[in-house]
């Protein structure tokens, strides 16, 4: 939600608040405003260049770079910070809601802005690399989650144990497989809604996905099947009269009538 109350005085913090990422700023009278900070820097990358998302065509290159520069802002770890498992990214691989909330976000942006959601971009966006993901796609990798004895998800096992706060259970999972497979279905989706754009554009995407290949060839072979059916032979035409309701009799009115 944005303020009109008063002008932006610049960032304030940057938070996950129910699996999302929050930007909280105050304008120059003091009020709070929160934003999806996804969002927000998405289009900032674009005005900032001059650029209006709405109006001007938006290559997937581009919006790589986007991604790659909401990388900088929000996920890539500080050069001195301790890594766990060396990752490239501040986020907890084991908290699949925030993972799918972010997947959620980046989905909807490459819809509105008519962008296929590859893979790659995710892991541009994340910092997850994309070997990392097609290995959970593969389900090569189960998560867990881990529950307090009162049903409670626990964010960092870790430091629970660390606090020695009681007992909990683990629980194998295959969300992240499936967050991967999500993101490959709304890819698909988009594919095929683009299909249709032109037939250079179409020829284009086949050459360099065997997914839309397969795809547009299933087109073609359809549309020259339509166009080379055989016409009718007159034995055809007969049984289709044949079929047909019976047409009602014709009367003439008399003059005695």
């Amino acid at each position: 939600m944005k303020s009109s109350a008063g002008a932006r005085t610049g960032y304030a913090c940057v938070f996950l608040f129910a699996g999302v990422v929050v930007e909280m700023y105050k304008t120059d009278d003091g009020q709070e405003v929160y934003e999806n900070a996804i969002e927000t820097l998405f289009l900032k990358y674009f005005t900032d260049r001059g650029i209006d998302p709405y109006k001007d065509k938006i290559e997937h290159n581009r919006a790589n770079a986007a991604f790659m520069d909401i990388y900088d802002h929000l996920f890539k770890p500080d050069k001195n910070m301790v890594r766990k498992n060396n990752k490239k990214s501040l986020l907890d691989y084991s908290d699949i809601d925030t993972l799918n909330d972010i997947a959620r976000i980046f989905i909807k942006l490459c819809n509105e802005f008519n962008l296929t959601p590859w893979l790659y971009m995710y892991s541009s966006l994340t910092g997850i690399a994309e070997d990392t993901l097609i290995s959970w796609g593969n389900g090569e990798y189960r998560g867990k989650i881990y529950y307090d004895m009162q049903g409670n998800v626990i964010k960092d096992i870790q430091l629970y144990k660390a606090r020695r706060e009681g007992e909990y259970r683990e629980e194998v999972t295959d969300r992240h497989s499936a967050l991967v497979k999500n993101i490959r279905k709304a890819a698909t989706n988009s594919k095929k809604a683009r299909l249709s754009d032109s037939d250079i554009g179409n020829i284009t995407q086949a050459n360099n996905d065997e997914e839309i290949g397969l795809l547009y060839a299933q087109k073609e072979a359809k549309a020259i099947a339509e166009a080379w059916k055989p016409p009718e032979r007159p034995l055809q035409i007969a049984q289709r009269r044949q079929k047909a309701p019976p047409s009602l009799p014709e009367f003439e009115l008399s003059d005695n009538e």
